[in-house]
């Protein structure tokens, strides 16, 4: 269940890409909020410290600049943790430090690791999780059969088809 009065401030990304400074970047500006009328003055008396835990094993990186920034930013900010690494097996310890991520991007690898991703991690997913590349020719694909086949319950969700797009042409966002 997602709480109303708090600020997503826990973000995991799985497999580092062209969408990683766009959440940096959202992270930052997430406590740049306008005052006005409908503000509720309790939620800025709220401390906001987000975290961003991005893990990506660096074997099949193809936009080196993104990499680079990231590592640079990974050195000079306290709000984000590099994991050089597969994601596979960290989840304990990454719940023992985080307990839970509020939004999550799951953006790397096939069918066996969008199942582990399931087994390991969904529990500690309290908001939105968007799995990239679901869909191939307008078509759900397997990616997108081995999450809805992990799921208990009903689960609200979006698929989003990028037909624009060669590679990756698609999204599903699930909301717990």
């Amino acid at each position: 269940k997602i709480l109303k009065d708090k600020k997503y401030d826990k973000v995991l990304e799985i497999g580092i890409g062209y969408t990683t400074p766009f959440i940096i970047e959202g992270l930052k500006k997430n406590d740049r909020v306008i005052k006005d009328i409908n503000s509720d003055e309790n939620y800025f008396k709220k401390t906001y410290d987000p975290k961003l835990v991005l893990i990506d094993n660096f074997t099949e990186y193809s936009d080196i600049s993104t990499l680079k920034d990231t590592v640079e930013l990974n050195k000079s900010s306290k709000n984000i943790e590099l994991i050089k690494d597969n994601f596979e097996g960290k989840a304990d310890i990454l719940k023992q430090k985080y307990s839970y991520f509020d939004f999550v991007f799951m953006d790397c690898g096939g069918v066996k690791e969008y199942d582990s991703f399931m087994k390991e991690y969904w529990n500690m997913c309290t908001g939105f999780v968007i799995f990239h590349f679901t869909y191939y020719k307008g078509m759900p694909n397997e990616l997108h059969e081995t999450i809805f086949q992990n799921l208990k319950g009903n689960i609200n969700y979006l698929d989003i088809i990028e037909p624009h797009k060669f590679k990756q042409g698609s999204l599903t966002v699930l909301k717990k």
